[in-house]
């Protein structure tokens, strides 16, 4: 049986149901969209620039900006006792889920980046 083209809420999130054998219009054009969209990246680099030149005061507000969070400088830090505690809270499980989703993000990452991208 081959799956209808339904949009999905789950989550708020739209999901598209399709098989691999059917074609699918919602794929299609997400497959075809622009790899990079031009007005994130501007985003991005407008961002980067700003904590390169303003340090922890731009990423304060940035962090307010798009989290709606007010911190301090000294809430950036993490002390080792909370690294610790975190560490002691979750499972080997989880750390090996976690360092295995990390290097599949990093190579994906790095594969899509252009030339005059760094990581």
């Amino acid at each position: 049986m081959i799956m209808s083209e339904k949009k999905v809420q789950n989550d708020g999130i739209p999901r598209v149901r399709w098989k691999p054998d059917s074609a699918s219009s919602a794929v299609t054009r997400f497959l075809k969209r622009p790899s990079i969209d031009p007005a994130a990246e501007a985003t991005a680099r407008d961002v980067l620039e700003a904590i390169r030149k303003q340090g922890d005061k731009a990423v304060l507000r940035f962090i307010k900006e798009y989290d709606g969070v007010t911190l301090t400088a000294p809430k950036l830090k993490v002390t080792p006792a909370e690294i610790r505690a975190a560490r002691e809270s979750v499972d080997r499980d989880f750390k090996l889920a976690a360092t295995e989703a990390n290097q599949r993000i990093t190579r994906f990452a790095r594969a899509g980046q252009r030339n005059d991208w760094t990581i």
